[in-house]
């Protein structure tokens, strides 16, 4: 099940061009992917380097743009992590099961 996540901490760029980044809100984080809260959304099927920054630790890998709600944001799904990634985000997910399912990253 995804967990709410929310920080300003989050930062999107397009694959194709990484300095077109934006920071955003970070919702709804899975193993699977997440939402971003974004003002300026990239198109359905656009490219991305989704990183998330929570305390000491980075999290970052590929994604792609699956669904747009204008105004509000996008939901991405991971399509290319390393292991050392998915160790990071199974570790968050641990965190915030035990502490009720939402939680705060600040950095």
């Amino acid at each position: 099940m995804p967990h709410g996540i929310n920080s300003s901490q989050t930062r999107k760029s397009l694959k194709s061009d990484p300095a077109l980044s934006s920071k955003a809100k970070t919702g709804d984080l899975s193993i699977g992917g997440c939402f971003l809260d974004v003002l300026n959304p990239s198109p359905e099927g656009t490219e991305i380097q989704v990183t998330i920054f929570r305390e000491n630790t980075k999290f970052s890998g590929l994604g792609r743009v699956v669904f747009v709600f204008p105004n509000l944001g996008v939901g991405v799904v991971f399509t290319s992590l390393l292991p050392t990634e998915v160790t990071i985000l199974e570790g968050w997910l641990a965190e915030l099961k035990l502490g009720g399912g939402r939680a705060v990253i600040t950095s």
